[in-house]
């Protein structure tokens, strides 16, 4: 509650991983026995950023191989191996959409350099995959793919980026469907609060803000 009694509920922003993480999070409150608490109680939105889907990462990885042996093998050395701490090129090509050309998407050497620093930090925190893709939240999801908790939502915001690199459109489209929504997109690589058309990405949250709560 803030100084005068008014409850304050913070609005939750994921992106990538972070994504299934709070879907996950939904989930096993809804599965909880504790029925008292809804989403609704405890966030006043949901917003999903280039979201791993509910499905977890195995469906992607297969329309990786599809679509690019060697987009295959830039994500798995990128991300299994840690080349996008190291590799220039690789994190590049994985999060920022390419060179650091002015007009381009890309980063500039020194921001490239300062976070692949927080990425090397944040692989020592390592998430086991394996063990999420088992407990998917997309298994309690019904036969559209949607939540079962929809109704204990409060607003939803899917949003994807058109130059995604490791998030495709088809796994956009099934987060939207679990939060019951239509996705937004942004001209934007992956790393959609970062990458230097940011501002984007943030005006699309600051307007579904406006509108939807405020």
């Amino acid at each position: 509650d803030d100084e005068n009694g008014i409850v304050c509920r913070p609005i939750v922003v994921s992106h990538s991983m972070g994504g299934i993480i709070v879907m996950k999070y939904l989930d096993e409150l809804f599965s909880s026995d504790n029925k008292s608490t809804t989403p609704k109680d405890i966030f006043s939105g949901i917003v999903s950023l280039c979201s791993v889907p509910p499905s977890g990462n195995s469906k992607t990885t297969m329309r990786y191989l599809r679509r690019s042996l060697l987009d295959t093998y830039k994500i798995t050395v990128g991300f299994v191996f840690k080349k996008v701490v190291t590799d220039d090129t690789i994190c590049r090509d994985c999060f920022f959409g390419g060179n650091s050309d002015e007009d381009n998407f890309g980063v500039s050497d020194e921001d490239l350099a300062r976070y692949q620093q927080y990425f090397e930090r944040d692989t020592k925190a390592v998430l086991d995959v394996l063990d999420l893709g088992k407990r998917a939240p997309s298994l309690t999801a019904d036969a559209n793919g949607r939540a079962p908790f929809l109704a204990d939502l409060p607003p939803c915001l899917v949003v994807g980026a058109t130059n995604d690199f490791i998030v495709d459109d088809v796994a956009n489209a099934e987060t939207a469907a679990y939060y019951s929504v239509d996705e937004v997109y942004v001209d934007s690589p992956h790393d959609i609060m970062i990458g230097r058309n940011w501002k984007k990405g943030a005006d699309v949250v600051y307007k579904w803000i406006e509108k939807s709560l405020l």
